[in-house]
């Protein structure tokens, strides 16, 4: 699957406002809630954000069907990462 110029740079952009907002997090949360190792952290991570694009799927299955390739790209980016 091909991306646009913009999805590409809209891609990038996701990627470096998340890596942002999670330093800051966690730069400002309580270390007792987080996992002990970075691995874990990560993992943690990667099941939210699966969880979620699953949930975006069947929202936009059920509301708006002709938009339903937004989650499935991003389910293909979250499988298809090492």
């Amino acid at each position: 699957m091909a991306m646009t110029d913009l999805e590409t740079s809209g891609r990038y952009w996701q990627l470096w406002t998340s890596a942002v907002f999670l330093h800051e997090y966690l730069d400002a949360v309580d270390p007792q809630l987080i996992p002990p190792s970075r691995q874990d952290l990560a993992i943690l991570l990667d099941v939210f954000l699966l969880e979620k694009a699953i949930y975006q799927l069947g929202h936009e299955l059920r509301v708006r069907p002709a938009w339903v390739g937004i989650p499935l790209r991003d389910l293909h980016h979250l499988l298809a990462a090492p």
